[in-house]
């Protein structure tokens, strides 16, 4: 339906998240900054999506 939404982009948020991190600690990288809500947003698919 609709209203279902893809767990695609949430696992590559996660994905990308721990990658974020992962740098962090690694001291490779600042903080990871958390974006906000409004403003330019983007969206990124696999070809299994």
């Amino acid at each position: 339906m609709l209203n279902e939404v893809s767990s695609v982009p949430v696992q590559q948020a996660l994905r990308h998240l721990q990658t974020a991190f992962g740098h962090f600690f690694a001291k490779r990288a600042r903080y990871p900054q958390f974006r906000r809500k409004d403003g330019k947003q983007s969206a990124e698919y696999t070809t299994s999506a």
